[in-house]
């Protein structure tokens, strides 16, 4: 654990601005792999970031640094509409990080502009702010502290030549992968509200008719101190009562956030519609925000059909630090059977057995990680956005589909084509996309080339989360190769490099639409001779350019994980949650004959699967 940062220092008429406000501090990253001159990571910020504060005076640059780095100084540039930046203030300072070498915490630094280098922040002069700081950049130091614990994108403007994959000096993007900048704008006025709350934008949802769901909804304080607020919310115009949410007496600082969990009544009938958080008081009086509302969209369904949710992992059995992609996949499948539908891509070495080159381009550059629906954020496939990656998974499992997917496989008659068919039921209408992929389990063979790399192998088991402790020193699989039966790797799918060919045709809401595709198995021996056929499994994902809708996974021959009886559910609670054979036994999957389903609701139906 990393020691808490200092504090910012703000007069009663300053506020912070930034991806994120507070003085978190627990990582620090650097670019010695591309260049080592110097460098200037940035912060862009959006007016959605700023909005509350439009009118105040940006006065400094608030920025925290890894150790071994020097400040060189600050710059914040506007964005035009067509992504150009200008230049509209900076200082040049020097001096060097005080944050300890060994990492053990970070120190955040403040630069004030000169009176003539301040200006107003507004939301139509520019498209957005990158406020920045300029740095040293070694080869084995790492100057850009970040915080982990957001994901928004890390930008640096740096000279990196073509021979690593740059375009000389410029503004690059590394993703949010690792986390945020620890950048901050500093801002002043004296209209500041006393007591003002300001609620974020929630994005769409959905909910069953005449339900209710409960969606995280995060409220930013930039008054001078939040003990408790009331907030309404209004659903296709149908307002709420007051909801009264106090702090319990842990009052909040300027630019502390709090999430509560916000719920919605879907209308009587299916459809769209807009909805509302309106933060009426704070500490008991009406609150002085200019931005009180925030909004979103909720999409009412007339019914719950199965949902499956789409974790595709980028790995390879070169990749040293893979094994914990290994139990984070083999993790959801046991935690989540009737839900998890997995996909391992193995394109991390060519060297692999399973490695391929057809498959959609999700924009993976390092492994181990994945993606979850193709919502955009690549993960890591163990940890997860934070703690644990069946965290993400259950925050995406809440999500109800706007549509069901079925799907079955045919074996041709000497086993080398699957011919996939999907059935798509939908409650909307709409373009989407279909693919088709089959994916293995148990894959292994003798050759060396099967052998999993393992970096894990260089600490003891004692240092490893318990699920990891095999991988360390001592641990059964606690050497720099080993054997393993690996799972859900894809080894066919309806793409031609990164084009997928598959179709399926526009979906009118009520009308179900089929889609078939032939997938044809690997012929490289390695592979093919590793494949066993009772353990190869069709998937179709049904996407569009939000992510991924739903998706099924079934057996070869068989019918879609969960669907059975199941797709004309009019209430979540009637989910499946757990799967049991006619012995009691639990199964990943529907099995021929009785199954015992147990349902989120805590009941128990018997279907017989044919």
């Amino acid at each position: 654990m990393k020691k808490a940062p200092s504090k910012a220092q703000l007069a009663a008429n300053q506020r912070l601005v930034g991806y994120y406000t507070t003085d978190d501090v627990d990582n620090a990253i650097g670019i010695g792999t591309y260049t080592t001159a110097d460098i200037q990571p940035g912060a862009l910020l959006e007016p959605s970031d700023y909005q509350q504060f439009a009118g105040a005076t940006v006065v400094g640059v608030r920025f925290a640094m890894g150790p071994s780095a020097k400040a060189k100084g600050v710059e914040i540039l506007g964005v035009g509409s067509d992504g150009s930046l200008t230049s509209i203030a900076k200082k040049d300072t020097i001096f060097s990080s005080t944050s300890p070498a060994d990492y053990s915490s970070y120190v955040w630094n403040t630069v004030m502009l000169p009176a003539d280098k301040q200006f107003t922040l507004s939301t139509s002069d520019y498209a957005g702010y990158m406020v920045s700081y300029k740095c040293t950049q070694g080869s084995k130091t790492y100057p850009v502290a970040i915080n982990t614990g957001v994901k928004r994108t890390i930008y640096i403007n740096a000279n990196i030549p073509t021979s690593v994959g740059g375009n000389g000096q410029g503004w690059y993007s590394f993703g949010s992968d690792d986390g945020c900048p620890a950048i901050q704008l500093i801002l002043q006025s004296d209209n500041f509200p006393a007591n003002g709350v300001v609620p974020s934008d929630f994005g769409t949802f959905t909910a069953l008719v005449n339900k209710d769901k409960k969606v995280n909804v995060t409220f930013s304080n930039i008054g001078a101190s939040l003990s408790n607020f009331d907030y309404t919310v209004t659903v296709n115009g149908v307002q709420s009562e007051e909801k009264h949410v106090d702090l319990g007496g842990k009052a909040l600082g300027v630019g502390g956030i709090f999430t509560d969990s916000v719920s919605f009544t879907a209308p009587a009938e299916a459809g769209t519609y807009d909805a509302t958080v309106n933060v009426t008081k704070v500490n008991g009086v009406a609150n002085e925000a200019a931005t009180t509302s925030s909004k979103g969209t909720l999409v009412a369904l007339s019914k719950a059909f199965h949902r499956g949710v789409v974790v595709e992992e980028y790995t390879g059995t070169g990749c040293g630090y893979c094994p914990r992609g290994l139990v984070g996949m083999q993790k959801l499948a046991n935690t989540y059977p009737d839900n998890f539908v997995g996909v391992a891509i193995h394109q991390y070495n060519s060297t692999d057995p399973a490695y391929t080159k057809n498959y959609a381009s999700l924009g993976f550059t390092g492994a181990p990680s994945c993606m979850i629906d193709r919502d955009g954020s690549v993960i890591d496939p163990y940890y997860g956005s934070n703690n644990s990656i069946t965290e993400d998974f259950a925050r995406h499992l809440e999500n109800l589909p706007f549509l069901g997917v079925d799907v079955e496989g045919q074996w041709n008659a000497d086993s080398t084509t699957v011919t996939a068919t999907a059935t798509v039921d939908p409650l909307v209408s709409g373009k989407y996309n279909i693919d088709f992929v089959l994916v293995a389990d148990s894959l292994t063979g003798s050759s060396s080339s099967w052998n999993q790399h393992n970096y894990y192998y260089q600490y003891s088991a004692s240092q490893l989360p318990d699920d990891l402790a095999q991988f360390g020193k001592g641990g059964k699989n606690g050497k720099s190769t080993f054997k393993w039966p690996f799972d859900d790797v894809l080894i066919a799918s309806s793409y031609n490099g990164t084009t997928d060919k598959a179709t399926l045709d526009d979906l009118t809401a009520g009308t179900p639409a089929t889609s078939t595709y032939n997938l044809t198995l690997p012929t490289t021996t390695l592979l093919k001779n590793a494949i066993n056929k009772q353990k190869v499994y069709v998937i179709a994902i049904v996407y569009d350019a939000n992510g991924v809708a739903n998706a099924a996974k079934s057996t070869i021959g068989g019918t879609s994980t969960g669907i059975q009886n199941v797709n004309a559910a009019t209430d979540a609670s009637n989910a499946v949650v757990a799967r049991y054979n006619a012995a009691g036994q639990r199964i990943a999957e529907a099995q021929r004959g009785l199954n015992i389903l147990k349902l989120a609701n805590g009941k128990t139906v018997k279907v017989i699967v044919k």
